[in-house]
């Protein structure tokens, strides 16, 4: 039997933002898709959390109600090597690759997501039997591929992270990512080597890696490039609004999520935007800007109207309706601007 795990982290009040209904999203999707059920496989799900209000009693209640082994753990930051100065949602967004990086090689093959972010298909485990073994990273297709070289990115000691001008032709989004760690180690050993103490210059002025840069340098320093499988971004992420776009906007056909032009979704991302009143009438109102003139806009219009709001539905019912094992209620007060999505 395989040992699969999925690792994902989250703020709370008590230190910045609220990731308890993103939090709540993905593990009530965890248990509405029921990943758990891959044949010959045992799945734990890992949160690193830290700042969540102990009233709330939210680690406890989801350890009784969900029907996967579901791991909590509060993050320590004296464990995490950062500057005081670090904000806490980059701290934690760093500190899930040192902790994948030790307990991640306990199992066949580890997913790292972002916290909002829910499954819609669960058909998403065959992916962690594909990379179980293999030197091979599933990750989600980013559209900008950016230059490296000697001037652009340095360690902490002042050496630079490339000695030669090239491109990152396989750079993904850093979540989702799925990989057998036993074979991806020394990537994220070198993610952690650079992710406080690596530098950039914008300007004049000395400035941090990225999240997103640092996982992909990460994969480009240890000549892993080739080593990356790279789905369709609206599969995955939906990075650069592409559920907006005519030709990669959603569809949800009785609970059968794909694309446009026909890719499966296994994933939706960006909760913290989904869970606005405004997020259908504001994507609309920027679809028909971006494509004014075309001669298909009003025709594609309520088709991808009704995938943005097929989106924000599924959040709700996530936290809210029949397919909420936790719902958001019995945490936090009633909030209007949820209340009306349903309207």
């Amino acid at each position: 039997m395989k040992r699969y795990a999925i690792f994902f982290a989250a703020t709370g009040p008590l230190v910045g933002r609220n990731y308890l209904p993103d939090t709540n999203c993905l593990l009530n999707s965890i248990q509405k898709q029921r990943l758990f059920d891959y044949p010959d496989c045992e799945l734990d799900v890992y949160l690193l959390h830290y700042g969540f209000d102990p009233v709330w009693n939210y680690i406890e209640r989801a350890k009784a109600a969900f029907d996967f082994n579901f791991i909590p753990i509060e993050l320590d930051i004296k464990s995490i090597p950062c500057s005081k100065e670090t904000k806490p949602i980059e701290l934690i967004k760093r500190a899930r690759y040192f902790k994948v990086l030790d307990i991640g090689m306990k199992y066949d093959s580890v997913c790292l997501l972002d916290a909002d972010m829910f499954f819609v298909a669960p058909e998403f485990m065959s992916f962690m039997e594909m990379v179980s073994g293999t030197r091979k990273l599933i990750g989600a297709n980013e559209r900008f591929k950016w230059d490296v070289g000697p001037a652009t990115y340095f360690e902490g000691n002042g050496k630079p992270v490339f000695d030669k001008t090239s491109r990152l032709y396989s750079m993904i989004c850093n979540v989702p990512s799925i990989f057998d760690m036993k074979q991806w180690r020394e990537v994220f050993e070198y993610y952690c080597k650079i992710c406080f103490d690596g530098y950039q210059f914008k300007g004049q002025n000395r400035v941090g890696i990225g999240d997103l840069f640092a996982h992909n340098i990460s994969i480009h320093k240890m000549g892993r490039d080739q080593d990356v499988i790279m789905l369709p971004m609206e599969a995955m992420a939906q990075v650069h609004h592409v559920w907006r776009k005519p030709w990669t906007h959603i569809i949800n056909d009785n609970g059968h999520w794909r694309s446009f032009s026909g890719d499966r979704v296994y994933m939706i991302h960006d909760t913290k935007r989904i869970c606005q009143e405004k997020f259908v009438s504001g994507n609309m109102d920027a679809y028909r800007k971006e494509f004014e003139g075309w001669k298909d806009l009003k025709a594609m219009e309520p088709k991808i109207q009704a995938g943005l709001q097929a989106i924000q539905k599924e959040w709700w019912e996530l936290n809210f309706g029949n397919d909420a094992k936790l719902k958001l209620y019995d945490f936090l007060p009633q909030n209007e601007e949820w209340d009306n999505l349903t309207k």
